[in-house]
């Protein structure tokens, strides 16, 4: 779902540039009436929503998402280099996110997991 921004809320510049609707993705979690429900961010469940709680249902834009699959025949590995140095840290491709994030595990250390956006990091895939 996206969620519609209030109309009647001042913001800068000519009104028609202006974005109708917030920028991140959110999933349903409950129905507390008719049309009521509460909602968090599809990508991040812990993270905050933009508006209050629970949302009414005139404010929600649905959007249709492909489901997303790992291909078994996939290249998973892959190093991405530290922003400070020259170093190369591996890394095992765990999931997909929804607006294109990689959810990625450090090869070294199972218990560390990160989201990363590739367009914005220098990365390389291992064989």
């Amino acid at each position: 779902m996206l969620i519609r921004r209030d109309p009647l809320s001042r913001r800068e510049g000519p009104v028609r540039f202006q974005p109708r609707t917030y920028p991140d993705l959110y999933k349903i979690i409950a129905k507390v009436a008719t049309n009521v429900v509460r909602l968090c961010p599809l990508v991040d469940p812990a993270g905050p929503v933009p508006v209050s709680q629970p949302v009414n249902g005139d404010r929600l834009v649905r959007v249709e998402l492909p489901e997303l699959v790992l291909d078994p025949n996939a290249p998973r590995r892959l190093e991405i280099q530290e922003e400070s140095s020259e170093t190369w840290n591996a890394w095992n491709v765990e999931k997909f996110a929804a607006d294109g994030r990689v959810r990625l595990r450090d090869a070294r250390d199972a218990r560390v997991a990160r989201w990363f956006d590739l367009s914005k990091v220098k990365y390389r895939w291992l064989c």
